[in-house]
């Protein structure tokens, strides 16, 4: 569940919450109205009549009335009338109460609607309750809007609940899905779509889904027809760059009666050697942007192995510098991988280093395990000038070279596209690389790769 569903549930239940508190709030202020309505206007008359002439008459008066009932048969013991004081602890003779009798007395005060009861004040001040302590209804039971008030309050809360759940997940729900959908696009799956997933909604985030669809397969066309043409171009220029070298052989073995000189032919030879190899990487490029890796045997690969031969042949370019390339390795990895396509990811870089490393330098290739990750890395160093900072996020873009200083230091200001097929290489395997300037001066990459 996302920020957003738990905002919109808050937001509703607590909503829901107020508008049960307010009716549970309401109803108890009815009740109260009602309790006094009928404390003011018992169902007892004879409450009524010695109230009222307690009110009126005054305590002696009230002490006749009870008398005359007496006289005339109807005893107040069997009506069940009792007159205390405010209290509940002294009857109208002035008698205390025993115990028992004060706690009737007060069960019957916090029953209004059960026992009929008023409450007076005789003109010398005094406050007394005439109570009934005859039931007025049937079972005992108080006929209160509010009985079961908890049962009903649990009742709403949850029907409550479960509603507030439920439209806080239809709202926030598509939302999310086109959130997974956004990330997934731009991790480069273009065929990710979002409308089929919300139903038969006709609402604006329904509208937003179809739009997102429409756009996602604008994009698609227009990076497909990229990559596309990337690919013709790569193929078109293949056959022409073959018929050259071609050409530049038959040359050689006819050069005694050429006009070209041997010179020359190098130097053909040598652009022809690099324009074949610019339309490999941009080959290779095309196809690792679109998701096709070059079609090689994915085998059980030894990942030392693997860099101790790239080493091996990079210490032969490294040596006219004077440099030397190590490894330091506690591991010794396997993974499932392209061999060939990870070889040219690791050659890239190692190859890179030696290039752009200062004379007499060492290059240094160190494997190590991430703990507890389930990664291990491989990072290359070398001792060049480094790259600008603003330029290490984009030195995987293809196209983007490193700094002047690094192609002053190499000589060879390359194509910009052994490190971006690099970057999709190792994430075609599951890794990632990323690079960063070392605090005495050079450049490492770092390549991470999980484990097989």
């Amino acid at each position: 569940m996302g920020r957003l569903f738990w905002k919109l549930f808050s937001a509703y239940w607590l909503a829901f919450v107020v508008i049960i508190v307010a009716g549970f709030v309401g109803l108890s202020l009815y009740r109260q109205h009602l309790t006094h309505e009928l404390f003011e206007n018992s169902s007892r008359p004879e409450v009524v009549t010695i109230a009222n002439t307690l009110r009126d008459d005054g305590v002696e008066a009230a002490q006749r009335l009870l008398k005359e009932m007496r006289s005339s048969g109807t005893s107040p013991r069997r009506l069940g009338l009792v007159i205390v004081n405010k209290d509940g602890t002294v009857s109208l003779s002035g008698r205390k109460l025993n115990p028992r009798s004060r706690r009737n007395i007060q069960h019957a005060l916090s029953k209004p609607l059960i026992y009929p009861q008023k409450q007076v004040v005789s003109p010398q001040g005094e406050s007394y309750h005439v109570i009934s302590m005859r039931k007025q209804f049937s079972g005992g039971e108080e006929p209160s809007m509010m009985s079961g008030r908890w049962l009903i309050l649990s009742i709403a809360t949850a029907v409550s609940l479960l509603l507030c759940f439920w439209l806080a997940r239809y709202l926030s729900r598509p939302i999310k899905r086109l959130s997974r959908a956004t990330r997934s696009y731009s991790a480069g799956n273009l065929h990710v779509r979002v409308a089929p997933h919300v139903g038969s909604r006709r609402d604006e985030i329904a509208d937003l889904a179809r739009d997102f669809d429409v756009m996602a397969g604008k994009l698609q066309q227009l990076i497909d027809g990229q990559q596309q043409l990337l690919t013709d171009v790569s193929h078109e220029l293949r056959s022409p760059l073959a018929r050259l070298q071609m050409a530049v052989g038959l040359a050689r073995k006819r050069q005694q009666d050429s006009s070209l000189n041997s010179g020359e032919l190098d130097r053909i030879e040598r652009d022809v050697k690099r324009l074949g190899e610019l339309v490999g990487q941009v080959l290779t490029l095309s196809r690792l942007e679109t998701g096709v890796a070059p079609q090689h045997q994915q085998d059980l690969l030894d990942v030392s192995e693997l860099l101790l031969t790239i080493i091996e042949d990079a210490n032969y370019e490294a040596a006219n510098k004077g440099c030397k390339v190590v490894l330091d390795a506690d591991i010794e990895p396997t993974l499932m991988a392209d061999g060939e396509l990870l070889r040219q990811a690791l050659e890239n870089v190692i190859r890179n280093a030696v290039r752009y490393s200062a004379e007499s330098t060492e290059i240094t290739v160190t494997m190590a395990a991430v703990s507890d990750t389930g990664f291990f890395t491989i990072d290359v160093c070398d001792r060049g000038p480094g790259v600008a900072e603003d330029l290490l996020e984009k030195l995987f873009e293809p196209f983007v070279r490193g700094s002047a200083a690094r192609e002053r230091t190499s000589g060879d200001r390359g194509y910009g596209l052994g490190m971006a097929i690099t970057k999709r290489a190792i994430e075609y395997h599951g890794g990632s690389a990323s690079a960063r300037n070392r605090n005495d001066g050079g450049l490492c990459v770092t390549i991470k790769l999980p484990f097989r």
